[in-house]
């Protein structure tokens, strides 16, 4: 368990990885909106075309990576160790910068889906699209890097560092 001074000297560090996330969120709903205003809604298809499964079926495949690509990017599995050992301040030091990686590369690939199926749907105004996009945001939102999420991942991170 991290103690109360290593738990100070990291806070700015979780904040900054949680401005990173929502900014990354807020760049999506942002990019949103736009398309909603651009995107002629009248034409909403019934039927899907090659594109608009292409790009849903590709922002899908994508949001299942963000769930395994980030963690081959940062160095070690999320699996938590069954261990005691305390936690030392070289394992605390190497394992933020691997949640920093591992959260901007899960929330750019996210994002890069939503941004396919909003661009998709403007080309091709389709339900499908439009839904896909939706389920990345709610994805984005719902893998939101909590500061006790992120307090227990660097332990476990911590504790399985070997220099």
């Amino acid at each position: 368990m991290l103690d109360s001074e290593q738990v100070q000297q990291i806070q700015p560090k979780l904040v900054l990885i949680q401005v990173v996330a929502g900014a990354l969120i807020m760049g999506a709903v942002a990019f949103a909106a736009a398309m909603s205003v651009i995107v002629d809604w009248e034409n909403l298809n019934d039927q899907a075309n090659m594109l608009t499964m292409f790009a849903g079926a590709s922002g899908l495949f994508i949001f299942m990576m963000s769930i395994f690509v980030p963690l081959m990017f940062a160095g070690k599995s999320n699996v938590s160790n069954a261990s005691s050992s305390p936690v030392e301040e070289p394992g605390i030091a190497a394992a933020i910068p691997m949640l920093m990686t591992e959260t901007l590369i899960r929330y750019a690939l996210i994002e890069g889906g939503v941004f396919l199926n909003l661009m998709v749907l403007i080309i091709e105004p389709h339900l499908a699209s439009l839904v896909v996009a939706g389920i990345g945001l709610l994805l984005m939102l719902v893998l939101f890097p909590r500061r006790s999420k992120m307090m227990s991942t660097i332990e476990d991170r911590a504790r399985n560092f070997r220099p």
